[in-house]
């Protein structure tokens, strides 16, 4: 897996933290800009390395060695610069025991700084070694600021017009619209089944959509392959009889099933469950939908067949796309304000093809692909250079959703990999992760504008390559909610783990995590045991995040299985503890999160996010 997109947003964060940081790194900043400039022309020489590691585990050694030497010149200069604006903050009261523990300081950081510049230069001399060459060839990434946010959401209206005709499903859409408006009285569940990518989601919203004002209330919900009961029947309820949060966080499990059954029995209701992974779920929440004569209805999708043939007597197999409607939907994406039957240039259609037939007829991997498509040259030479990309292989849906990621620029690859953090089918708040975003340094700093709208265009980017779904919008056209599917999650949860960006706990994945790992994600049932989720995970964390003080409490928040963590002396380290389900911090005292040193985010019931 590729080491240069993080080895490239580590060089890009040193840079702004010597420019940002200007003043308290003085002194220690040429050092720390020699560590860069090394960094930044080891860049040219990664893609290289990348592709030969591979075959020579030397190669891959190297590789590796660089993206940690770049991760500790990170942790010296960030502890630095957190322990000097602590320091600064008791001068006035201890000028002399500040001024001597400030050479004590600067001593220890020049060693380490060495110790780096030394490894930087071994690894430097054995570059030539195994023969690794310069292959940059200076490609030019796309320029966030080239289109403003009024731009960008007009073209998705003109993307989400054209794929709104549900390119190649029109005639499934009829079909299954059929079964759920017609037959008998009494609650029907019909269930599409199909491999991931084939556009399942895509089809259930197409259908909920068109008839969804045909009942009295109505639902559609994300399941996942570790959900939590508790949880889904709480966000029926909220679709169904808009309870707030407050209202039903209070109940348990039976009085929430009660509610539910009981309201949906007196009406006539659909309730759409999307990625249903396994019968025993489907057996749980079957007998909280009332099966009453009222014409009620229940649509499932999921990728199993044995799933769909035991929860409906009306299972549908989801088709591929035929070629010509994978051309159609190929053409739509690349070109979407033109006629998709004569919109290729002819001295492109041929290759064009060629790239068309490596999809394999998945919708997921046509859509991402063109989006890649649409951002190159229209020019034979740049199509033909995405055809050589893509190998021939057993994976290659893998393989192309692979290609779109490499295509990222590189302030996109770390925000796109972050999503792998959030759990399957979740939806996420696009001003949650707007703001981790920033909180990590992930977002440039651009002339006239605030870093929030930098960090929007960034998301809206990756959602019109069609890496990133929008699952609900404010009335402005922004995206409010947003959602990665399932392969993609594959994807970045992949490269995240080769390149130690984060690493997974769960509970039915106890393998260990490097130990320098950068960022840990602990996942758990509403019904399991968060406190024994996470000292678990602390077990498996890498040394720093073990060291910590862990002078705190573990106490009940809302909904009985979400925690927070309260240290006891905030001050003993600097962490920052964060809550989700209350969207501020409930510490006494007022923290920036430019002055800390390393992050534990809890969010809500399905899972917690330490760094």
């Amino acid at each position: 897996m590729a080491s240069e997109p993080v080895v490239s947003f580590l060089v890009e964060r040193l840079g702004d933290l010597l420019i940002k940081e200007a003043q308290l790194l003085l002194g220690v900043d040429d050092k720390f800009r020699w560590i860069q400039r090394e960094l930044k022309s080891m860049l040219c020489f990664l893609k290289d390395a990348d592709s030969k590691q591979k075959e020579d585990p030397r190669v891959k050694d190297w590789v590796e060695q660089i993206r940690d030497v770049s991760y500790e010149a990170e942790d010296v200069i960030e502890t630095f610069i957190y322990n000097q604006r602590r320091r600064h903050g008791f001068v006035r009261r201890v000028q002399r025991s500040i001024f001597l523990s400030e050479i004590r300081t600067r001593y220890k950081v020049a060693q380490q700084i060495e110790k780096i510049k030394l490894n930087i230069r071994d690894i430097s001399r054995r570059r030539e070694t195994y023969g690794i060459t310069n292959i940059n060839e200076g490609r030019q990434e796309e320029s966030s600021s080239s289109q403003t946010l009024q731009e960008r959401r007009r073209l998705f209206t003109v993307l989400e017009d054209s794929e709104s005709e549900v390119v190649g499903l029109q005639d499934e859409v009829n079909h299954v619209k059929q079964l759920l408006m017609t037959g008998e009285p009494r609650r029907c569940v019909i269930s599409i089944f199909g491999m991931g990518g084939l556009g399942k989601t895509t089809l259930a919203k197409k259908v909920y959509h068109d008839v969804q004002k045909q009942f009295d209330c109505h639902a559609f919900i994300y399941l996942s392959q570790q959900f939590a009961i508790k949880d889904v029947l709480m966000r029926i309820i909220k679709y169904v009889m808009s309870r707030s949060q407050k209202e039903i966080e209070k109940l348990n499990l039976e009085e929430l099933g009660t509610l539910l059954h009981a309201y949906l029995k007196e009406k006539r209701y659909l309730v759409v469950i999307d990625d249903i992974w396994s019968i025993e779920a489907w057996d749980m929440l079957n007998p909280i939908l009332p099966a009453g004569m009222k014409e009620s209805r229940v649509m499932l999708t999921t990728r199993s067949e044995e799933v769909a043939s035991h929860a409906s007597r009306h299972p549908h197999k989801m088709r591929f796309l035929t070629y010509n409607e994978g051309w159609d939907l190929f053409m739509k994406k690349i070109f979407p304000r033109e006629d998709p039957l004569t919109a290729c240039p002819s001295e492109l259609e041929k290759t064009g093809r060629k790239i068309l037939e490596k999809c394999g007829d998945l919708p997921l991997a046509v859509l991402v692909l063109g989006a890649l498509l649409a951002r190159k040259d229209k020019t034979e030479r740049a199509w033909s250079k995405v055809l050589e990309s893509i190998p021939e292989s057993s994976k290659q849906c893998m393989d192309i959703l692979a290609l779109s990621y490499w295509d990222l620029p590189h302030y996109l690859k770390p925000c796109f990999l972050y999503f792998g953090l959030f759990p399957e089918d979740y939806e996420i708040s696009s001003g949650k992760v707007i703001r981790l975003w920033i909180a990590e340094g992930f977002i440039e700093q651009r002339d006239g504008k605030i870093m929030e709208d930098v960090a929007e265009d960034y998301l809206e980017q990756l959602v019109s390559r069609s890496m990133i779904q929008v699952a609900s919008k404010r009335c402005n056209g922004s995206i409010h909610k947003c959602r990665i599917h399932d392969l993609l999650r594959e994807l970045s949860i992949s490269e995240a783990r080769e390149n130690n960006f984060f690493a997974v706990h769960n509970d039915n994945d106890t393998s260990s995590s490097s130990t320098s790992v950068r960022r840990l994600a602990v996942y758990r049932n509403i019904d399991g045991d968060a406190t024994i989720a996470v000292l678990q995970a602390m077990q498996q964390a890498p040394g720093w995040i073990q060291r910590l003080p862990w002078e705190s409490v573990l106490e009940p928040g809302v909904c009985g299985g979400v925690y927070r963590l309260f240290d006891r002396s905030i001050d003993s380290f600097n962490s920052l503890l964060y809550d989700s389900d209350v969207e501020v911090w409930d510490g006494t005292k007022n923290h920036s999160t430019g002055t800390l040193r390393s992050m534990l985010y809890f969010s809500d019931s399905t899972y917690e996010h330490v760094r």
